[in-house]
Formats: C-alpha cells, sequence, structure tokens
C-alpha cells in the first residue's frame, strides 16, 4: 500500500501536470505541494479536497489517494475499522434494493443418501451437499436450524440465497460470539453484516447469539438440523457427519429449540409509539446533569430538534396524550444537547420536502407539516447551522451508499446507540442496541470522523445544496439576509 506522498507523486506523474499549474488550479502555494510530495508535510483536508478536483484522473485513482491520506492521518489499524463499518452499511444498502432472484428447485431423489448416515469429505463437497439440502427444505417448506461461530461464510451466504427466494421459510441461526476482546469487533460487524440482513429478508427468520468464554474449540462447531437431515462439519469444514435417521434429527431439532430460546435477540421488534418515547426517555436518564453532543444518521434529516414552538403548536395532534408526552421530551431535548451533528441522503432531503413526514415519529402524533412550516424547519436548520449548533452533511452518494430506512442515532456512551430498520408494518422498529454487540464505541467513531472523509459534503455545501433543493421543490425563495 502506497503513501500518500508515493500515491501523490504517481498521479501527478500520471496526469502529467507541472506543480507550477497545479499551484495555480488549487491555491495551495507550490512549496506546500513539494512538501506534500515528499512526504515532509501531512496532508489536509482541505488540500486534498482541493487536489482531487484539480487532477483529471479516474474515480479509482481519487478513491486510493483519499485512502492514502486517511491511513496518514489515523493508521491502517483505524482506517480499516472504518472502512468495516462503511461496508456493512452498503451491505445493508444493496439487500434493501436487491430483487428476488429466480431459482431451480431440487427434488427429493437427486441427493437421498444410501445409509442412515454416512461421511462426507472435501469442503467443495460439504458445500455442494448443504446446497442440496437447504434447497429440499426451501422447495418442499421445511425448516433450516444453523449452530455455528461466524468463520463459516458459505453457511450465511446460502442461507441468505434461499431466504430471498422464500422469506417464509422457517430459518433460525443460532451464532456463538467470543467474549469481549481485540477480536469482538470483528466477531460482531461479521455477524451482523451475515445475519442482519437475512431478518430483513425473511418473514419467518429468527437470529440469537450466545457469547463464549471458553477457549475450547468443539469438534465439529458448525451443526444444521433441518425436517431430513442433520449435517455436523468439522472444524477445518472438511469432513462432515450425515444423518437422516428421523428420531436423531427430531431430537437434535428440540436440543436446538431448547438453547435457542435461551439466547439473546440480534434485533428487538419495537411498537412505534412505546420506542420514541423509551428512546428519549433512556437519553434523558443517562445525562440527566449534563448537555450532550447529539450525532444522527437518516436516510431523511433528523429535524425534530429544530421543531421551535410555533411548529410545535400547529402541528402536534393535541388530542393525543402520547404525543404530548412525546413533543414535551423533545423541547426537554433541545435544552440538553450541546450540538446537534446530523448525516442525510439527497433523497432523504427531498423525500421530507415533498411529504413533510417526520421519520421515526408515529404519524398520528402530528399533523403532516404543510409547506410553510418545511419552509420554516429549514430556515431553522440555516440559522442554527450559521449559529454553530446544527451542523448538516449530505452524504455523498457517488462515494457512500446509504441504506434507506436505517438510523444511528448516539452521543458517545454505550447507552444510546440504535440501528432501526422499518418492517413492512410502519409502526413497528427492528432496532438492535449497539453495546449489546461491542459496536457502539466503533460506530461512534465512524460517525464523528465523516466530515474528515469524502463521504459526505462539507457543512457548508451541504447547506446550499439543502437551501436550493427546498426554493426548488417548494417553489419559494428563502431570503437568507433577513433571516
Amino acid at each position: 500500500m502506497l503513501s500518500f506522498s508515493e500515491e501523490l507523486s504517481k498521479l501527478l506523474a500520471q496526469s502529467n501536470i507541472a506543480i507550477y499549474t497545479l499551484a495555480k488550479n488549487t491555491g495551495i502555494d507550490r512549496r506546500a505541494i513539494y512538501r506534500l510530495k515528499d512526504g515532509t508535510k501531512k496532508p489536509k483536508l482541505s488540500e486534498v479536497n482541493k487536489i482531487t478536483k484539480a487532477l483529471s484522473i479516474s474515480k479509482e485513482d481519487k478513491d486510493r489517494l483519499w485512502q492514502a491520506y486517511e491511513i496518514s492521518m489515523i493508521g491502517e489499524e483505524k482506517y480499516r475499522s472504518r472502512q468495516r463499518t462503511k461496508e456493512f452499511l452498503e451491505t445493508l444498502s444493496s439487500i434493501y434494493s436487491s430483487q428476488k432472484e429466480n431459482m431451480i428447485m431440487f427434488t427429493k431423489s437427486e441427493f437421498d443418501i444410501p445409509k442412515e448416515s454416512t461421511t462426507i469429505q472435501g469442503q467443495t463437497n460439504i458445500d455442494t451437499f448443504l446446497r442440496n439440502v437447504m434447497s429440499l427444505e426451501n422447495s418442499s417448506n421445511g425448516y433450516i436450524y444453523i449452530q455455528t461461530d461466524l468463520s463459516y461464510d458459505y453457511l450465511f451466504n446460502e442461507l441468505s440465497f434461499h431466504i430471498s427466494c422464500n422469506p417464509s421459510i422457517d430459518a433460525k441461526v443460532f451464532v456463538s460470539m467470543k467474549s469481549p476482546d481485540d477480536d469482538l469487533y470483528n466477531d460482531s460487524i461479521f455477524s451482523i453484516a451475515k445475519i442482519y440482513p437475512l431478518l430483513l429478508l425473511g418473514e419467518n427468520c429468527q437470529a440469537k447469539f450466545i457469547k463464549v468464554t471458553s477457549n475450547i474449540t468443539a469438534l465439529f462447531p458448525y451443526n444444521i438440523v433441518t425436517s431430513n437431515f442433520l449435517v455436523s462439519i468439522s472444524q477445518d469444514k472438511k469432513s462432515a457427519v450425515v444423518t437422516k435417521a428421523k428420531s436423531i434429527v427430531d431430537s437434535t431439532k428440540n436440543i436446538f429449540l431448547k438453547v435457542f430460546n435461551k439466547g439473546t435477540d440480534f434485533v428487538t421488534h419495537l411498537d412505534l409509539n412505546e420506542s420514541a418515547l423509551h428512546t428519549l426517555d433512556s437519553l434523558f436518564k443517562q445525562h440527566k446533569n449534563k448537555k450532550i453532543l447529539l450525532y444522527s444518521m437518516d436516510y431523511e434529516p433528523c429535524v425534530t430538534i429544530l421543531a421551535d414552538k410555533e411548529i410545535l403548536d400547529k402541528a402536534i395532534n393535541k388530542e393525543s396524550k402520547s404525543a404530548l408526552e412525546l413533543i414535551e421530551m423533545y423541547s426537554k431535548a433541545s435544552s440538553n444537547i450541546l450540538g446537534s451533528v446530523s448525516y442525510f441522503t439527497l433523497d432523504g432531503l427531498k423525500s421530507f420536502l415533498k411529504t413533510g413526514e417526520l421519520f421515526g415519529i408515529p404519524k398520528d402524533y402530528y399533523h403532516v407539516l404543510d409547506r410553510e412550516l418545511i419552509i420554516k424547519i429549514i430556515k431553522n436548520m440555516y440559522l442554527a447551522y450559521k449559529s454553530g449548533f446544527y451542523k448538516p452533511y449530505l452524504i455523498d452518494s457517488s462515494n457512500f451508499n446509504y441504506p434507506k430506512n436505517f438510523r444511528y442515532s448516539g452521543s458517545g456512551t454505550i447507552y444510546d446507540y440504535f440501528f432501526i430498520t422499518l418492517t413492512n408494518n410502519e409502526n413497528i422498529l427492528n432496532t438492535m442496541s449497539l453495546n449489546e454487540s461491542g459496536l457502539s464505541g466503533y460506530f461512534y467513531d465512524f460517525v464523528e470522523s465523516l466530515p474528515q472523509t469524502n463521504l459526505v459534503f462539507s457543512c457548508e455545501e451541504s447547506m446550499e445544496i439543502i437551501i436550493a433543493e427546498t426554493e426548488k421543490i417548494l417553489n419559494c425563495k428563502i431570503d437568507l439576509d433577513n433571516l
């Protein structure tokens, strides 16, 4: 992997551009560019922005320069952890947008085994057999239960494929995770990246985990029990014992379910009416006597803390007691928040401007914001931005594919971090508290670091885009000078 100075030198030679010309085009002093090129000066964010815009190079080359810049600033290990978080979010984004694929089902007769029990040798043969078994259960509406750690990628990938073809298949995944240590992050991020998408795809898919404190490695750590087979696979994935004896399959299923029911849910299903209040209530209890800096990362802009008394008076459904409680909590939140850093997508902004709906708040709590109130929210956003209270960052979709209906929120503690994904039922939230999987610190680091990357536009650029889109969609002119 090349250093920043090496990448810059390579790109300058590739672009055939003189340093004098680059200095003129970017406004960066020539001596500074020479020092960046020979590695005696660390690059600044503004310099990298100007250089990548001035050079006629491919997106891949720009990405490599940005990568070298980030590594030069924070080190390779931290860069890798941030990249892993980004890749996970993009995995979710692809799951949301993916279409179901057609699949050719196998028939039972194609993979009957001659004896009640047998062995299979070689990972390729084992994987092929598993593919056939899962196809059988899929086509015959059977069940697929998996007990595993997180190292057998094929199991998750194959199960994901079959769930995408048949969302109602009875699928359960029971994962053994290590106790908190240096490897917990890797285990956790892999588990969520593999399992959480399954829960989004499947109508009848469940996943639970248990933290393992023992270092003893099981002889057969991977077990798949289905309607027709029990498959136990060795640690090296090169040997498997298979049985289709009904008594063994049935008894193993019962044992699996007994242990499974004692596990911890990966995802909690919350009623929207309760969760909005519960989340805020938890936030206040943890930060009762101090102000907090609140980070939010949503598809749509988080504008609830920008709703002033006039907006609340007009928009709140005063017939709903819960709505009044929620608004009271948001009012307290505004006085309890030192500042807000908000990340959201351009498509999400457009959606808010067109609908006036508040993401994550029950629709019967408020009247959808009309044109006048939406414009007032945007004006409040601009004033809060100018005062330094509110920092809006639009996610750059050309560099970062952020998933729709996904929310991250937090203030730097382990208590208030949530993945929130809407189910098909708009009143139910799928929620995962990050501290349960050991990921709160890593996600906070990722979200906090975004302004120093090319994954978001700057605050100034973002605000310009927000005002322009508001004026275009709502057919209005916002006079910023007289706000």
